[in-house]
């Protein structure tokens, strides 16, 4: 009896070291440690018993409430209810992706990449003659001004840590390249291994097969059409692709960006799905990346209704010009091989499209008499407020209104109207490490600014001039959208710290790389929300840009009228435009007006461009009422108002565009 009794003691302890080694949470590497927000027992990296530069109220909050996405948010993906998936492998596994059965389907590892709850682990296995091809394909291409699209061969394992379990996704043969434009530099030689950090694309569907690009090395698949077709379908958590980029802006709190496309997302605006990650590479720790979902074909497809899919999308940005919605905007296919750079890049519907839609808005909003009604058929008007509304207060320098940068836009097909999806916020909520134009973080910006201020300009996107700045059409309803994103808990320090918590408890013995590089040397690759990182804390940031808002947000009267300023513009200012032209706006009953004074006969129209932008033009066939002792006569084919000398006041109605002439 006592020899069975000890068997069973034995067989008992060899089922529960064995159920450790099969089902633990990576113990060894994972330790157990309580959320801070949420005191449960979640497998992640212990946090240590205070921030070094940020153990302030304002880095932890105390606020027991769990980050959770609001009822407004885009809903997260479906399951799929086809793919198969067995909840009984045991935790800490690691699973090919292409050859395993899945613990859960990819819309539930979606949902799990994506949730800052979630510690993220990308691990990317690539020989140094790969690495090497991807330096020579940026040398190459940078020689003469492009940008490579040639993706190198590589291994990929995503760990996804949750407080329930722990897998390891592994991906074979997926392509990897150089990702940005002006963050682009040299990284890698054999001598040093990686000695700088750069922003990366992973592609899950790219069959190296291409000889122009991969040539002798090409992948042969002409006896594996399956193989072949099924690389071309492949995805992982749903996605074609996968962005990765490092805290280039030394951002001390890590999650600025992350929390930014949140607030979008939550109040209602498109907005791709973002998350931390701990990250190497060939063997070389690199620190915290952020994690990104691609806006493509696939994510349009996940986020808009089903009647509005197939529309045109565009990337927008800096070639040459920024994507100022310019009468002169270049708009095409981007095509890296021939150097084909456009401000407006089409995405999708490629081989179909003809940019139609395109180039009807730009039409619109750079035409003569446009009006607020024909805005409203070419743009979404309640997304537009909605996107500005929270662009302002995310204070970006290098965003769609203040440098003609970094968005995408998208055409709804059932109506044909243009919709803003936000893009590349690594400069928001006060981060100025390295570039800071307005000197004060864009916290003393008026909503209703007639500047560009990261251009340093006065304000030229004609969208903008005719919507939300001082006297555009909009105003009084974007200061009503402005108002509700001031009083959000986005703009809160204790909901911002519920995030910051967080991802120290994920991620603070990943933060600094496991060697040094030469671009980042400045970089402290630590928490810290203190702003000794070049940047400023996010409660100072939001203090001073809220000041900002109320002191202009109790006087929208004064910013609003139906139209933007006009100007008399002629053969007396060299057709250019001059502040001592500027009509004088009369508020009690709507008009505009300039006393004229001529010496000589003079020609002459009613504008409201600006320098560089044609704007609106009013002329002769716009005169209603003249004196009758003034001689006006028509300039054949310009429309221009010819007066002889003398004295005259012009007066402008904006609500019918029309001219008298006393």
């Amino acid at each position: 009896m006592k020899k069975l009794n000890l068997l069973w003691v034995i067989l008992c302890v060899l089922m529960i070291f064995v159920g450790c080694k099969n089902g633990g949470s990576n113990s060894e590497t994972q330790p157990a440690v309580t959320d801070p927000i949420t005191g449960e027992i979640v497998t992640t990296v212990p946090s240590e018993s205070e921030d070094e530069e940020g153990t302030t109220a304002d880095s932890q909050s105390g606020n027991n409430e769990k980050p959770t996405s609001g009822e407004n948010e885009n809903p997260t993906v479906d399951k799929d209810e086809d793919e198969v998936t067995d909840s009984t492998i045991p935790s800490g596994s690691i699973l090919n992706i292409d050859k395993d059965v899945l613990p859960y389907t990819q819309a539930e590892i979606y949902n799990q990449l994506f949730d800052i709850n979630n510690r993220v682990e990308v691990n990317i296995d690539i020989s140094n003659s790969e690495l090497k091809k991807i330096q020579e394909d940026y040398d190459n291409y940078s020689s003469w001004g492009s940008k490579s699209p040639i993706y190198r061969k590589a291994n990929l394992s995503i760990t996804i840590t949750t407080s329930k379990d722990s897998y390891t996704y592994y991906i074979e043969d997926i392509g990897i390249r150089m990702k940005g434009n002006t963050s682009r530099t040299s990284f890698y030689s054999d001598d040093e291994g990686i000695y700088n950090l750069i922003h990366y694309k992973i592609d899950f569907q790219e069959t190296f097969s291409d000889k122009d690009y991969y040539g002798k090395d090409a992948d042969d698949w002409k006896d594996n059409d399956a193989g072949k077709k099924a690389r071309k379908n492949r995805t992982f958590a749903t996605l074609e692709k996968l962005e990765l980029k490092w805290n280039r802006n030394n951002d001390g709190t890590y999650i600025r960006e992350y929390y930014a496309y949140e607030m979008y997302r939550d109040l209602g605006v498109l907005a791709p799905h973002t998350n931390l990650a701990s990250f190497d590479i060939a063997g070389v720790h690199c620190g915290v990346f952020m994690v990104y979902e691609p806006v493509d074909k696939i994510f349009i497809e996940k986020y808009v209704d089903e009647k509005d899919q197939g529309g045109d999308l565009y990337k927008c940005g800096w070639t040459y010009n920024g994507a100022g919605f310019f009468s002169k905007s270049s708009i095409g296919i981007e095509n890296e091989d021939t150097g084909e750079f456009y401000n407006y890049d089409l995405k999708t519907n490629k081989k179909t499209s003809d940019h139609s839609l395109m180039k009807n808005l730009i039409s619109v909003v750079n035409g003569n008499k446009v009006t607020k009604e024909k805005i409203a058929e070419v743009i979404d008007m309640e997304n537009f407020l909605m996107f500005e509304a929270i662009s302002y207060f995310l204070g970006n320098p290098d965003d769609v209104r203040n440098n003609y940068n970094n968005y995408y836009i998208y055409f709804n097909k059932s109506t044909g109207k243009m919709v803003f999806i936000p893009y590349d916020l690594d400069r928001c909520f006060g981060v100025t490490n390295g570039w800071d134009p307005t000197g004060n973080a864009m916290t003393e910006v008026s909503p209703f600014s007639q500047d560009a201020a990261g251009a340093d300009q006065s304000q030229k996107n004609p969208i903008y001039i005719k919507t939300v700045d001082e006297g555009g059409y909009y105003v009084a309803e974007f200061a009503k959208v402005l108002e509700e994103v001031a009083k959000s808990e986005w703009l809160t320090t204790e909901n911002f710290n519920k995030y910051y918590s967080i991802a120290i408890n994920n991620y603070q013995k990943d933060t600094k790389p496991s060697k040094k590089f030469y671009n980042a040397s400045e970089h402290t690759f630590k928490f810290s929300n203190s702003g000794l990182d070049g940047n400023w804390s996010f409660a100072n940031y939001i203090k001073a840009k809220l000041a900002t808002y109320e002191k202009y947000a109790g006087k929208v009267d004064d910013y609003t009228s139906t139209v933007q300023p006009y100007y008399i513009r002629g053969t007396i200012t060299g057709w250019n435009v001059s502040n001592d032209y500027k009509m004088t706006y009369n508020k009690a009953d709507n008009t505009y007006t300039y006393n004229l004074r001529f010496n000589n006969r003079e020609e002459f129209k009613v504008n409201n461009g600006v320098d560089g932008d044609a704007g609106d033009w009013y002329g002769y066939d716009d005169v209603t009422s003249i004196a009758s002792h003034i001689d006006m006569s028509y300039s054949e084919g310009h429309g221009n108002i010819i007066l002889p000398a003398g004295s005259y006041l012009v007066t402008f109605y904006p609500e019918d565009m029309t001219i008298t002439i006393e």
